[in-house]
């Protein structure tokens, strides 16, 4: 049993290190300062210690300095051959690197900061005390036509942990690594072998098998520079020549094992880089097609409201042309023909008689005009502020942010009723109204208003084949919930439509894309609240239905 010294001046700190190491299969010796460390050090077997900073009478900095000293490691030399010095691992609650340094300097093995985990100590005691051999867990075949050589092999690769399997020709060696390549971890093979040499096996296992990163050591008896070299151009990774000491197979089998996991490590680093790399590529396609999709969402809304601006625009561009501006000139250029005898003109001319009650009549007429092309002009400038929002929206979803604004969804309700005044005119659609609430609330207002957009012309197109035409919006609470619906009188949703309904590309319109549904409910989702649909059956119209979760809206 291998025996711990420790060296704390608190009770309590020794007792539990004494009962974490005795756990661990360690004998423990105590000490309360320095002083009583080093006698116990000469008059112990002593196999670490464990050292406190902090301590009377000589801390731990000075007595780590006393066990490094000539006297000492002499004496430890003389105990244990296997070692030069006494491994001391130092336990402080000093946790800044200037600690950790002069602890290094002054010897130290090993650093722990008090307050550590249980199982540290011992976890750590065992890496210096007992440390696991590389080639632990690994199977290794042996392939030798001298039994002696193979049980001597056997013998001693399974002091380092390792599982053999032995061969006792070149033929029977390969037959074992075709049946079991994937569990053999290496290949100890003489040269001169029956049947199959070893050099000739070597090929066979790196040609035929593909296995060309497992090591293979080939014990020679030959010590010819030419002959060695060959070995290497088989494919072995080292080679022995016999007789061989126990320590140097194992010594060649540790580097040739460290040096397949460093490339393995290595091959493991390229694959993380390049899997990261792809991660990265991959996350920004999903982001650029993300984007993609939004932006063209919003491009369809906005194509949708310049449709609106078009209608308003011919309308303007109707009034404009049976404008009676030019009856007005008309009466002016009467009255510029007539102007050096006006008074006469216009008491015995019949036409003079008629001019001032005309032009009132077409004042009239042209205030009225004038009206609603202003009202156009105002509904035009209305739409573009959408469509500048919607590039703005855009933007802003670009950057991860939106702008949230306190407003009114009734008042947006009846604006976004309003832009699509004609599209619902053309359609003799009746539209009804209900809102039971009308509080402020504070949400990104050009999402939710594309979103209104796009529900209002699907129910609109919707009931292009029925009859009667009647959309119906309504805005109330219930349970703390807001909720926005549009119903139409249309066509109806089947069941399995339903099912697909928000699915980006998916459409029932003929020259539809798929794209205006699946935003609004993407829209939805990122602000917290659900987009429904609720329909029952064919020819019974749908419902939309907008949910802005409690605590979403905000007064």
């Amino acid at each position: 049993m291998m025996n711990v010294l420790i060296v704390d001046d608190s009770r309590v700190c020794r007792r539990m290190y004494a009962k974490e190491l005795s756990k661990a299969g360690y004998g423990t010796f105590e000490a309360h300062d320095g002083l009583a460390a080093l006698r116990l050090v000469k008059e112990e077997q002593i196999d670490l210690v464990v050292l406190d900073v902090e301590m009377p009478n000589m801390n731990g900095y000075e007595t780590c300095e006393h066990l490094r000293s000539e006297e000492f490691t002499a004496h430890f030399g003389k105990a244990d051959k296997n070692r030069e010095v006494l491994p001391v691992v130092f336990v402080t609650s000093n946790q800044s690197l200037e600690g950790r340094v002069k602890s290094f300097n002054k010897g130290a093995t090993d650093f722990i900061i008090k307050g550590f985990k249980p199982g540290t100590l011992a976890e750590t005691i065992n890496r210096i005390l007992r440390p696991v051999s590389p080639l632990h867990g690994l199977t290794a075949l042996v392939a030798d036509d001298s039994k002696f050589i193979r049980n001597m092999l056997a013998s001693s690769l399974k002091e380092e942990g390792l599982k053999v399997l032995e061969a006792g020709d070149g033929n029977t060696a390969f037959d074992i690594l075709c049946d079991s390549h994937e569990t053999i971890d290496m290949v100890i093979t003489d040269l001169e072998m029956p049947g199959m040499n070893g050099d000739i096996l070597c090929r066979k296992i790196r040609r035929e098998l593909g296995m060309r990163g497992i090591p293979v050591i080939i014990l020679t008896a030959r010590d010819e520079q030419k002959g060695l070299l060959a070995l290497f151009q088989a494919g072995a990774t080292d080679y022995l020549i016999k007789p061989f000491a126990r320590d140097e197979l194992v010594a060649r089998l540790k580097v040739s094992v460290e040096v397949k996991r460093e490339a393995r490590r290595e091959v493991d680093r390229d694959e993380d880089l390049e899997s990261s790399a792809r991660q990265k590529l991959a996350e920004a396609h999903a982001k650029a097609a993300d984007q993609a999709e939004v932006a063209t969402a919003i491009l369809h809304n906005v194509a949708n409201v310049l449709n609106s601006v078009s209608v308003s625009c011919n309308q303007v561009r109707s009034q404009i042309n049976d404008s009676r501006i030019k009856q007005l000139l008309l009466a002016n250029r009467l009255i510029e023909e007539n102007l050096s005898d006006l008074p006469r003109y216009l008491a015995d001319d019949p036409r003079g008689r008629m001019l001032p009650d005309y032009l009132l009549q077409l004042g009239l007429k042209i205030e009225s005009e004038r009206i609603a092309v202003a009202q156009e002009v105002e509904a035009i400038a209305e739409k573009i502020e959408i469509m500048k929002s919607a590039v703005i929206s855009q933007q802003s979803y670009a950057k991860g942010k939106e702008p949230l604004e306190s407003f009114s969804l009734a008042d947006l309700a009846d604006e976004v009723l309003a832009i699509q005044k004609s599209l619902i005119e053309n359609a003799a659609v009746v539209v009804g109204k209900e809102y039971s609430y009308r509080e402020p609330v504070f949400l990104p207002k050009s999402k939710v208003t594309h979103i209104l957009i796009n529900l209002v012309k699907n129910a609109v197109e919707a009931m292009a084949d029925c009859e009667p035409r009647l959309l119906t919006v309504q805005l109330f609470r219930v349970d703390d919930q807001v909720k926005l619906a549009i119903t139409d009188s249309g066509v109806g949703i089947s069941p399995q439509q339903q099912a697909k309904l928000f699915s980006h590309g998916f459409t029932t319109k003929k020259d539809g894309h798929g794209f205006g549904l699946a935003y609004c409910k993407r829209a939805m989702d990122e602000m917290g609240g659900a987009l429904t649909a609720n329909s029952e059956g064919h020819g019974l119209g749908t419902t939309f239905t907008m949910v802005f979760p409690r605590g979403g809206p905000r007064a």
